[in-house]
């Protein structure tokens, strides 16, 4: 006798994409900035707002890739973003690959959106600077066994 699995209902298929979701919001954290500048602490606590501005822009855009979800993809993107002074992406480079390039390119895509909605502080206002992004791709412990 040959047993078959079912197609996933709507229901099931909703589960899985909120606990794709969920698994997103857990390592939402798990997000860091690293930002450096010579001109002094001043610049240097505009650029970690900026940072963790930048982070929780990207963590409400951020859903994990299905594809990378149902092949249990998972890693650590690392990207140098440099906003321009009015507040725009200037550019972005992948530092350090999450070892899967659709996950590298989601970590870029959702940085890309998250510029433009992040607030500037003022102190960086009307300058050019750079942020370093950590972007980490963990599905919960649930969703692999």
């Amino acid at each position: 006798m040959r047993w078959s699995m079912p197609a996933p209902s709507k229901r099931c298929a909703l589960f899985i994409s909120r606990v794709a979701l969920l698994a997103l919001m857990l390592c939402s954290l798990a997000l860091t900035a690293q930002a450096a500048s010579p001109d002094g602490p001043e610049l240097d606590a505009a650029l970690e707002l900026y940072g963790a501005r930048l982070l929780q822009t990207g963590a409400r855009l951020r859903a994990y890739p299905a594809q990378a979800a149902e092949r249990r993809e998972e890693g650590t993107a690392q990207v140098d973003v440099t906003v321009g002074a009015d507040g725009m992406l200037l550019r972005q480079e992948l530092l350090r690959t999450s070892g899967y390039a659709l996950l590298d390119a989601h970590a870029l895509a959702m940085l890309a959106q998250a510029v433009p909605l992040t607030e500037v502080p003022r102190a960086l206002q009307q300058r050019v600077f750079r942020v370093t992004v950590t972007v980490v791709f963990r599905l919960p412990e649930f969703s692999k066994g």
